[in-house]
């Protein structure tokens, strides 16, 4: 569990590493509960920043994922991303 915390915090400061293994993290259930859509959100901001490994992740992913899911989680990613640029520009 304090991983999650930390791994979410480092992704809330817009650090794709740290997205991508939060999107992994909610992806498979490792210390937080599993959510597909909390998962293709991280994916989303980490691919968003280049991380290579965070686009086929997303792609893998959005095979098991309803429209409803995946749109779901772009609004979130825009949501967070606007959070994140607002923080960093403090």
């Amino acid at each position: 569990m304090e991983a999650a915390t930390w791994t979410r915090q480092a992704a809330e400061q817009g650090l794709p590493k740290a997205q991508l293994y939060l999107g992994h993290m909610h992806h498979v259930g490792d210390g937080v509960p599993q959510d597909y859509v909390q998962a293709y959100t991280w994916f989303i901001l980490a691919a968003a920043q280049g991380e290579e490994r965070a686009f086929k992740s997303k792609d893998e992913l959005r095979l098991a994922m309803t429209s409803e899911q995946v749109a779901e989680a772009r609004k979130l990613a825009a949501e967070l991303q606007e959070r994140i640029e607002l923080s960093n520009n403090r």
